[in-house]
């Protein structure tokens, strides 16, 4: 089936949904869904589909979501989505250098969500998006965008959510927060960026929730005058943060969670982490942090993961003052010993992990004082020793 005419469905005047997704259409003709007014949703992704004729969609005013990712589609022109007044949901992907011309998406007012992942979208400019008065999702995941206009999205006051993650960006561009108001996430992981500063995000500091830098190779953080308002999700995994300062990270002191997964922390950059007096979940694995630091400063921590570092013992001093801590998570360290009644700084704590360690005996007192503990993971150790009534405090112990 190469082509789709009106006279292969003008029989289905009632159709609602129509899935014609991995076939072989190459063409729509214009007339194609002339009998079908009723079509709610359309699939007609993975096809070798290299164009759609202006009009194609005009007698489809009631459809709501389209698919037309995995096409062979090089070029959007002014016409293809005329009639889609209704429209809310549409992914499209593989459109080539062409790209869309301007005014492609006007009249789309009801489209909420767009995507156009896997392209080969290079720029975007003040006119990407005209048409698009309603837009809260944008995503733009694989194009080689490496550069955005100031005003691209200034037509799309309500967009929430941009996912631009692996594209070709040096730089975070004022453009992003320029007409959204009330942005909620951007995730820009995956790119180039080396360098991160609040100037460039200043007009939605006051709402963005959710940042993730993952992968950006990000070497320094920038110190702010205040902190980002709204922030509490932060992405900074296997990026190069070696030479942070005690500042550095003051611009996300209000983030209940941050993630410095394979960042290359190390003893200096460490000092930075005592600003996040909010923080609630910290994930620290595969880093470089001493025995010598400690968490005194990060008293609101419920959930802290230190694994895969070069730890060789627990202290008093290191977790003193996390009253509120839930779930610690040591594992594949060199831990061999842990601090007498260590665990009754942790009244709260519900889940430990001491999984591939250098345990050689558990003690009556290593767990004293705590009786709020429920899983307790000790595997891949060399224990040989376990005392009598050393878990005798551990009422509420269910998994061992």
């Amino acid at each position: 089936m190469k082509i789709i005419s009106a006279a292969d469905l003008q029989n289905l005047p009632n159709l609602r949904s129509l899935n014609l997704s991995d076939n072989y259409i190459m063409q729509l003709k214009s007339e194609t869904f002339q009998y079908n007014e009723l079509l709610q949703a359309l699939h007609l992704n993975g096809n070798p589909m290299y164009e759609i004729q202006n009009g194609t969609f005009t007698s489809l005013q009631n459809l709501r979501v389209l698919y037309l990712q995995t096409n062979n589609i090089r070029q959007i022109s002014n016409g293809t989505f005329n009639g889609l007044e209704n429209l809310f949901f549409l992914r499209f992907s593989t459109l080539g250098h062409g790209g869309a011309k301007i005014g492609a998406f006007r009249n789309l007012t009801s489209l909420k969500t767009i995507d156009l992942s896997v392209n080969e979208i290079s720029v975007l400019t003040n006119k990407s998006f005209l048409g698009l008065p309603s837009l809260r999702f944008l995503g733009l995941t694989l194009n080689r965008i490496n550069h955005i206009s100031s005003g691209t999205f200034r037509h799309n006051p309500y967009l929430r959510y941009i996912r631009l993650n692996f594209n070709r960006l040096t730089f975070i561009s004022s453009a992003l927060c320029d007409g959204p108001y009330n942005m909620y996430h951007l995730d820009l992981s995956n790119n180039n960026l080396e360098e991160f500063g609040i100037e460039a995000l200043l007009n939605c500091a006051h709402s963005l929730e959710i940042l993730n830098m993952r992968r950006t190779h990000i070497a320094r953080i920038l110190p702010a005058n205040k902190p980002m308002m709204a922030i509490q999700q932060v992405y900074l995994g296997v990026n190069y943060l070696v030479n942070l300062t005690i500042n550095s990270l003051s611009v996300f002191a209000n983030a209940s969670r941050i993630s410095l997964y394979m960042a290359n922390i190390n003893d200096n950059s460490a000092a930075a982490l005592t600003k996040l007096k909010k923080i609630q979940d910290l994930r620290l694995d595969f880093n470089h942090i001493s025995k010598d630091f400690n968490f005194s400063a990060n008293q609101n921590l419920l959930k802290l993961n230190l694994s895969h570092q070069n730890l060789e013992s627990l202290s008093d001093e290191k977790f003193k003052g996390l009253v509120k801590l839930r779930t610690l998570d040591v594992t594949s360290n060199y831990v061999s010993f842990i601090s007498k009644s260590i665990f009754t700084n942790f009244p709260s704590l519900v889940e430990v992990s001491l999984v591939a360690n250098r345990l050689r005996a558990i003690y009556r007192d290593t767990f004293q004082g705590n009786n709020s503990c429920r899983i307790l993971h000790l595997a891949s150790n060399t224990i040989a020793e376990i005392h009598e009534d050393s878990f005798s405090e551990m009422s509420y112990l269910e998994e061992l």
